[in-house]
């Protein structure tokens, strides 16, 4: 995200429209909701008359490219993989939860883990899905290669380890990532040669 930039919620969830702002929307059999959140099963996520007026001008969320963390789920209820599909998501699988933000700037880090002239290298940690039929259940780190295209920027995703069990925050030094894992209470080393 940049500062100053509108990047649309509540009015739009990555680049979809949240159906809510719209009158005849009733949620009823809408095959994208996950039935495990309680909004849905108690038949509360539904038009909402007090929805503010959409102020428009927002900004494009970053594309995601893949191969990992792009999955999304059709009107037809169906999983998608969005790069197997040669198409961007913006940004991420839903409710992933991202945490742990750090840019990799480190001369000790190797080439392909480091940022450039073109590019931004960052690593990423994910809390984990907060529900959700997806089978991208986040707990993961991934490494995000993030370049400029126009006034916007496109990432390529890449999972590097996973199985963490709720990761929140994490620090880079020289070659070494540490996380911190919330539902272990361990401090993980990850070194990167």
């Amino acid at each position: 995200m940049r500062q100053g930039n509108h990047y649309g919620f509540p009015w739009r969830f990555g680049d979809q429209d949240n159906p809510q702002q719209f009158p005849d929307y009733t949620g009823v059999g809408d095959k994208r909701l996950s039935t495990d959140f309680f909004a849905v099963s108690s038949g509360r996520y539904h038009a909402d008359p007090t929805f503010p007026k959409s102020p428009g001008g927002f900004t494009a969320p970053v594309a995601n490219l893949g191969p990992d963390a792009d999955q999304y789920r059709a009107e037809d209820g169906s999983q998608h993989d969005a790069s197997s599909e040669s198409k961007p998501l913006y940004t991420f699988t839903p409710h992933r939860s991202p945490l742990g933000l750090v840019f990799s700037t480190s001369s000790k880090m190797p080439a392909d883990f480091r940022s450039n002239e073109t590019t931004f290298s960052a690593f990423l940690l994910s809390w984990g899905a907060a529900g959700g039929t997806l089978t991208d259940k986040g707990q993961d780190l991934l490494h995000l290669e993030l370049t400029k295209r126009g006034d916007n920027y496109e990432t390529t995703v890449t999972q590097i380890a996973r199985d963490f069990k709720n990761p929140i925050d994490s620090v880079l030094i020289e070659n070494r990532l540490y996380v911190l894992d919330f539902g272990t209470g361990n401090i993980w080393e990850l070194t990167f040669e």
